[in-house]
């Protein structure tokens, strides 16, 4: 007997390319010619008698999957030019770079169908629902898993990013230790994201196991980084700074330029949470030097900000205000909101520093806040609110 097809809106709007409201009205005429049948809230199947021949086959349905996960990647791409990628698809792109602009505006009303895509692949993986093998399922699952984290995080879409990964998480296979090491620590990352910092130690203490397993240097690095900056958030500085400085012997042995700059960025941070404002203030020199040569202008512009806080720690809220003018350009062009929200806010304690009116502090405090409200750190943004009152009330 053929497996029943079942389909949703929002795979008919990701496997044809349309907008999910065509894809409404494409299910509505299946349903009018008795094509298919309603089984529960957005649940379809195609009628029983119906020629399925009729319809695309599976392998049909994979080379459109396949091509969607293509599109996600070289969105991915645009968006994350540096960032470490394990799926084949990544090797051979070739990507003609569009406005980081048209890529978000692509990418917003895809969101949900991609999920959902993402969803229906890992569905139809053997243990993890109940669906039929198709060749080549599992590497779609986890390329479209490794496209929607980058994605999700740049547009602020953490909720997005954290299902994703739990989704891809399901497909990877047993034996692949160093896939799991990765999306474990990605996956540790967006809970720190939003603000569940022990979450992702216990995440990232498992990612360190299947790192050492898989036996890749590279991976134990970033795995390595990962939990110290995460150490760094849960005030657990001296942790975080012995994390640091092993992922950041293993980047220098590879000669890996941006991983360098990233953990000269994440230790100089650490360092400055120590108190150590002289030491992490030459990290973040280092950084921002490593970074721009490699032509990480995020990466960059990051380890700017961290430096502009070391400087307005130690009374130069000046230059820091000059560092923080050249880093926001940047971030508010191209990085993520979590990155600009850590920006405006350090903008912020400078100006309150330097003695500046209030209106400017107020301006510089409500972009922080909105940018923290838009990737759903509400305690932040509900803290600087009443740090920025307190202060302006004060002085």
């Amino acid at each position: 007997m053929a497996q029943p097809i079942d389909f949703t809106v929002n795979l008919v709007a990701a496997t044809l390319d349309l907008t999910v409201c065509d894809a409404e009205n494409v299910v509505a005429a299946l349903l009018d010619s008795r094509l298919a049948e309603e089984r529960g809230p957005d649940r379809y199947v195609i009628a029983a008698g119906v020629d399925v021949d009729a319809f695309p086959t599976p392998e049909d349905l994979q080379r459109c999957n396949a091509w969607r996960v293509r599109e996600a990647a070289l969105a991915d791409r645009v968006l994350n030019p540096h960032s470490l990628r394990l799926s084949a698809v990544y090797q051979d792109l070739h990507v003609q770079v569009p406005a980081v602009d048209e890529v978000r505006a692509w990418f917003r009303p895809r969101r949900r169908e991609l999920l959902d895509l993402l969803h229906s692949l890992v569905a139809t993986i053997p243990g993890t629902g109940a669906g039929v093998r198709r060749t080549g399922t599992t590497a779609l699952a986890v390329a479209l898993t490794e496209a929607l984290w980058g994605l999700c995080r740049a547009a602020g879409a953490i909720e997005d990013a954290d299902a994703a990964l739990g989704l891809g998480l399901q497909a990877v296979p047993q034996a692949d230790a160093r896939t799991a090491a990765v999306l474990r620590a990605r996956l540790a990352s967006v809970l720190a994201d939003r603000g569940r910092v022990e979450a992702a130690v216990d995440e990232l203490d498992a990612a360190v196991g299947f790192a050492r397993d898989a036996g890749d240097l590279r991976v134990t690095g970033l795995v390595l980084a990962t939990r110290g900056r995460v150490l760094a958030l849960a005030g657990k500085a001296a942790a975080a700074v012995e994390d640091l400085r092993a992922g950041l012997t293993i980047a220098q042995g590879r000669g890996d330029t941006r991983v360098v700059g990233k953990l000269e960025l994440a230790l100089g941070s650490a360092l400055r949470d120590l108190s150590a404002t002289d030491v992490a203030a030459v990290h973040l020199t280092v950084a921002t030097g490593l970074l721009a040569a490699f032509g990480d202008d995020v990466g960059q512009a990051r380890a700017e900000v961290a430096l502009a806080s070391v400087l307005t720690t130690q009374g130069r809220p000046a230059q820091a205000l000059r560092l923080l003018e050249i880093a926001l350009r940047v971030l508010r062009r191209h990085g993520n909101p979590a990155y600009l929200a850590d920006a405006c806010h350090q903008r912020c304690l400078a100006l309150l520093a330097d003695g500046c009116r209030p209106e400017e502090v107020r301006a510089a405090g409500a972009e922080a806040v909105q940018c923290y409200r838009t990737v759903g750190r509400h305690d932040l943004a509900d803290a600087l609110q009443l740090h920025m009152a307190t202060a302006i009330d004060s002085g």
